[in-house]
């Protein structure tokens, strides 16, 4: 569920349970600050992994967030994490 106004809940994220992985997939390898879920911005930033983990890591830290808390989201492979990767962060 988070922290309140430090860390959003993933339980029910609408980036988690997205059929398209994209935003969950940048979240994790770029970080992210600021982001406003349900009204709340959360100042918290979350550091960016994609200099640590590999396609593989960052797959299964997404299948977890999105299996975990009653989520159902549509599992993410490591292929879709490389192609994420390889775009580099949104600007």
């Amino acid at each position: 569920m988070g922290l309140p106004g430090a860390f959003p809940p993933l339980k029910d994220d609408p980036v988690v349970l997205n059929p398209d992985p994209t935003g969950q997939i940048e979240t994790i390898l770029h970080g992210l600050h600021g982001r406003n879920v349900g009204g709340t911005v959360y100042q918290t930033p979350m550091p960016p992994f994609a200099g640590t983990l590999s396609d593989a890591d960052i797959a299964d830290i997404a299948n977890h967030e999105r299996s975990s808390w009653g989520n159902q989201g549509k599992p993410v492979t490591a292929d879709q994490v490389k192609a994420v990767r390889a775009k580099g962060p949104v600007q």
